[in-house]
């Protein structure tokens, strides 16, 4: 596994904007999914920040043996920014769109349940 790979995948490890209050709890889901990401957000913004940051100087670095390592700071920024942009506005988006649905289908229908019939 190359390095940059792993790197990429262990820095934004705090997900919990992806985890909201179980079904029950009085919450519901787009005002935890809301306040989830509003909690999560400085931490997760100041990490991809400051590595992103700090690794500009590695990006416009020169010197020969540097060239080796600028494939590798390029792909480890841009991956943090990308899992950054996932974790607190894709991911919750798609997580309300889901929500919205289902609140809807048993608008629709009520007492339908979404089980699958055991056998």
């Amino acid at each position: 596994m190359p390095a940059s790979f792993r790197a990429v995948s262990e820095l934004p490890g705090d997900d919990r904007p992806l985890q909201q209050d179980p079904p029950g709890n009085g919450i519901a889901a787009p005002e935890a999914i809301v306040e989830a990401v509003r909690h999560r957000f400085r931490a997760i913004f100041l990490t991809t920040a400051t590595t992103a940051l700090g690794l500009t100087p590695m990006l416009f670095e020169t010197d020969t043996q540097a060239q080796f390592l600028i494939p590798m700071a390029v792909s480890l920024a841009t991956g943090v920014l990308f899992a950054s942009v996932m974790i607190l506005f894709v991911v919750p988006a798609l997580t309300m769109i889901v929500a919205g649905r289902e609140r809807r289908e048993e608008a629709i229908h009520p007492g339908a349940t979404a089980e699958l019939p055991t056998r």
